[in-house]
């Protein structure tokens, strides 16, 4: 067990890195699209974090993301389920319904752009619980 965490706590990365990410970003597949930006590294690290701490110290820096493990999970929750809406949103209007509702998506756009401009993962103005 002692070398399992030993060659976890060798693997973190770096912890900035990961949270220096906006909230969303739009799809290179489909135009106009969403998706959540969380780097997947950051829930697998949380996750890992969380088990660890039960029986060993942990590096203050990965005490510190702990600490916002909540808020973080649950911004994850509420990021995915507007991603989800706003697509299923856009998939549904047919092409003739775009050009009638471009101006309300645009504004929708305008409310969005925080989370795709300024707004990070590790961002205290997250959404909290």
């Amino acid at each position: 067990m002692k070398r399992l965490y030993r060659d976890w706590k060798t693997s973190v990365p770096d912890i900035d890195r990961l949270l220096k990410r906006s909230l969303l970003v739009r799809t290179t597949m489909r135009p106009n699209f969403l998706k959540s930006n969380i780097d997947p590294h950051l829930l697998d690290l949380l996750e890992d974090a969380s088990f660890w701490k039960t029986e060993y110290r942990l590096f203050p820096h990965i005490d510190q993301l702990l600490e916002k493990y909540n808020s973080i999970r649950h911004t994850h929750n509420a990021v995915n389920l507007l991603v989800s809406q706003y697509n299923r949103m856009l998939s549904s209007l047919s092409d003739q319904e775009r050009v009638l509702f471009r101006v309300l998506t645009k504004i929708v756009d305008i409310h969005l752009l925080p989370a795709m401009k300024q707004v990070e993962w590790g961002s205290d103005n997250t959404l909290s619980e």
